[in-house]
């Protein structure tokens, strides 16, 4: 089965781009209060709302991923193949789970970072 509407796979990722936004946007201030001041029900509210756009956020375009991924895989088989002709043209040694790793994951040391702009 191929799917044939890319415009509504686009605006559900423009409102799951908006929904983690608004998730970060709020979840963020929130680890630098200091928790132990705050009463019971200031946490509560705040756990309810956090869980909430949590919630939003991350599942929002769970199902972009069937469609993008239904037909036989081709979307995963088709950038399995552009990272391993990365992975080959820039002679990086890495196995595909390390490169996919290592362009996925936020960069914390300069190595990754190195590793990260040569693929």
């Amino acid at each position: 089965m191929k799917y044939h509407k890319p415009d509504k796979i686009d605006s559900i990722h423009k409102k799951t781009t908006l929904l983690n936004t608004e998730y970060f946007n709020f979840a963020k201030p929130i680890r630098k209060l200091n928790l132990s001041k705050l009463s019971n029900q200031k946490l509560l509210s705040l756990h309810k709302k956090l869980f909430h756009l949590q919630s939003l956020s991350h599942g929002w375009a769970l199902c972009t991923t069937w469609f993008v991924d239904s037909d036989g895989e081709d979307f995963t088989n088709y950038l399995q193949s552009v990272l391993k002709e990365k992975i080959a043209s820039t002679n990086s040694g890495l196995e595909l789970v390390q490169a996919f790793r290592t362009i996925t994951t936020r960069i914390k040391k300069r190595s990754d970072k190195l590793k990260k702009r040569n693929l």
